[in-house]
C-alpha cells in the first residue's frame, strides 16, 4: 500500500515518473503514470513482466499495478537510491517533455565518463545474454535498457531492462531475431556513449562497440 507519492523525478514521451513511499517501510519505489490508456497500459506492462519474471537477465526485480487516491499507478523498484551509482537511459533525455526534471540522467550529464572500464568485455557479456533472449522469443528494443555506472570519470557498466513498454515477444525463432535484438542494443549503447561519455573520449568506445558489434 503506497504511503505517500513524492516529486517527480523523470518521464517520457509516454509517461511521468515519481518517487513513492510504501506503508511501514522506508525504502522509496517508482510510480509510473501513462499520460493515455494509463489503466490498459499498466495491465500490459504486468503482464509482459510476468513472462520474462523468471528469465536470467539483468531486469527490475518486481513490478506491479498499485492504487492511491483512486488512481492507478506502475509500480517498480527504485534502481537509483545509491548515491554513487545511478542507472541512466539516453531516451529519456531525447524524449522527455521536461528533461530538467530527469534527475539521474542530469548527475551523469553533469559528470561525464572518461573511460568505461572493461567495456569489450561487457558488451561481450550482453551478447551472450542477448542469444539466451532471444531463444526465449522476446523481443527488446533499444529504450528498454538503462544503464549503471559509478559516479566518477572512470567507471565499469552494467545495464538492467527497466522501460517494458516494448518489450515484444515472437511466435518462433528465426535467424533474423538475434541480428534485430543486437541492432537495438547497438543503438542503446550507442546513445549513452554519445551523451555521457565526454566528447573527446567518445570515438575511442564507439571503435569499440563497432568491433564487438559488427
Amino acid at each position: 500500500m503506497i504511503k505517500s507519492i513524492g516529486e517527480e523525478i523523470g518521464g517520457g514521451a509516454n509517461s511521468k515518473i515519481f518517487e513513492a513511499e510504501l506503508v511501514g517501510s522506508n525504502t522509496k519505489i517508482v510510480l509510473k503514470e501513462f499520460y493515455m490508456s494509463n489503466d490498459y497500459r499498466i495491465n500490459g506492462t504486468v503482464e509482459k513482466f510476468e513472462k520474462i519474471r523468471s528469465k536470467h537477465f539483468p531486469k527490475l526485480n518486481f513490478l506491479q499495478k498499485l492504487t492511491f487516491q483512486n488512481k492507478n499507478y506502475l509500480a517498480t523498484e527504485h534502481i537509483n537510491l545509491k548515491d554513487d551509482f545511478i542507472y541512466v537511459c539516453s531516451n529519456s533525455i531525447h524524449n522527455s517533455r521536461n528533461t530538467s526534471i530527469c534527475k539521474a540522467e542530469s548527475q551523469r550529464r553533469e559528470n561525464k565518463l572518461d573511460e568505461i572500464l572493461d567495456f569489450e568485455n561487457f558488451l561481450n557479456e550482453v551478447l551472450r545474454d542477448l542469444k539466451r533472449i532471444t531463444f526465449d522469443n522476446i523481443s527488446l528494443y533499444f529504450d528498454c535498457y538503462f544503464f549503471g555506472t559509478y559516479l566518477r570519470s572512470e567507471s565499469t557498466i552494467s545495464y538492467k531492462i527497466v522501460d517494458l513498454d516494448n518489450i515484444e515477444f515472437w511466435d518462433k525463432y528465426e535467424s533474423d531475431n538475434f541480428i534485430n535484438n543486437k541492432s537495438n542494443f547497438k543503438d542503446a549503447i550507442i546513445g549513452f556513449v554519445n551523451c555521457f561519455v565526454n566528447d573527446k573520449y567518445i570515438n575511442k568506445h564507439l571503435k569499440i562497440i563497432e568491433k564487438v558489434l559488427k
